[in-house]
């Protein structure tokens, strides 16, 4: 892990955080690559993966509040503990709440394996298997982030053409705001809704 002292400040702090998400599973394109050749895509695996990185991350200013089903850490604020009532549900649960440098953060993070006759335009449109993660993500009433991994035994191609239409179909109410390719064939993404951070 690499030590840098205490992640920036920056407009937007999550891009740099992506760069570290990126950074750490470019080491594991062998393991992805496995997923992919088998047709499966373990999200679970990437949860397990991020956990390990982000508490190799803490003295960077990295702290996870939630993770899945459990609050590890308490001092949740008063617009996230309330965002399951905002959005219409007794409760929300995000894959992470992660606080950096003292500012609350929601992650969802999703996994898709793109084989045969799966094309990746039926992942990025908002009616697809993502629906619902979309939906959240631009219903929120506050900040929220989804990070997409997407792998397959073939080269990806067309991503940012279909990530056009997605943006352009959700009225801008989501953008991609980082993408990097580990290789021709494993993408990881990362996008948002239209909100300020509170």
């Amino acid at each position: 892990m690499r030590d840098e002292g205490k992640m920036k400040d920056t407009i937007d702090i999550m891009e740099e955080l992506f760069n570290e998400i990126y950074q750490y599973f470019k080491e594991k394109e062998k393991y992805v690559q496995l997923f992919a050749d088998y047709d499966t895509k373990k999200e679970e695996w990437f949860q397990g993966e991020m956990i390990k990185l982000f508490h190799g991350l803490k003295e960077r200013g990295v702290k996870i509040l939630f993770s899945g089903k459990s609050c590890i850490q308490k001092g949740l604020s008063e617009e996230i503990r309330n965002l399951g009532k905002a959005l219409g549900k007794k409760y929300r649960k995000p894959d992470f709440i992660l606080e950096l440098n003292g500012k609350q953060k929601i992650l969802e993070v999703k996994a898709f394996s793109i084989q045969g006759q799966r094309k990746l335009e039926e992942y990025l449109k908002l009616n697809s298997s993502l629906k619902s993660d979309f939906e959240e993500t631009m219903k929120s009433p506050i900040k929220e982030y989804l990070l997409i991994f997407a792998h397959s035994n073939d080269n990806i191609v067309g991503w940012e053409e279909s990530s056009e239409k997605l943006i352009k179909e959700t009225d801008n109410r989501l953008k991609q705001i980082k993408k990097k390719n580990i290789n021709e064939k494993f993408i990881i993404s990362l996008w948002t809704n239209q909100l300020k951070e509170f």
